[in-house]
């Protein structure tokens, strides 16, 4: 596990162990910004078996304020793909890179 700080865009992960525990239970995911705000859908953030090239799930996404919109949400965690072991994405508006090396950024991400 690296636990560097997100927030200056640090090097963060968890163990591929840790995931799949988080996950053995997990019926919606969460995501909360310091400033309050979240978004939340109804799938777990990971799936079961993140050793898989790729998943992507579509889903309606609710934020903080009661606002939803669709989305597509996705994850990689095999290393043969990824070099440094997993990348996640959300997308509402344009499809994700699936050729590598960062699988789930959207075309034109900078």
């Amino acid at each position: 596990e690296v636990g560097g700080n997100i927030a200056l865009w640090e090097h963060y992960s968890l163990s591929r162990e840790t995931k799949n525990q988080l996950m053995i239970n997990s019926v919606s995911s969460l995501l909360l910004k310091d400033t309050g705000e979240w978004i939340t859908w109804p799938l777990p953030l990971f799936p079961e078996n993140i050793t898989t090239a790729y998943i992507t799930n579509e889903v309606n996404v609710t934020a903080r304020d009661g606002s939803t919109t669709y989305a597509t949400i996705g994850y990689t965690g095999d290393t043969s793909v990824t070099a440094s072991g997993g990348d996640y994405g959300i997308a509402t508006t344009a499809a994700f890179n699936l050729g590598g090396p960062y699988y789930f950024l959207s075309p034109g991400c900078a």
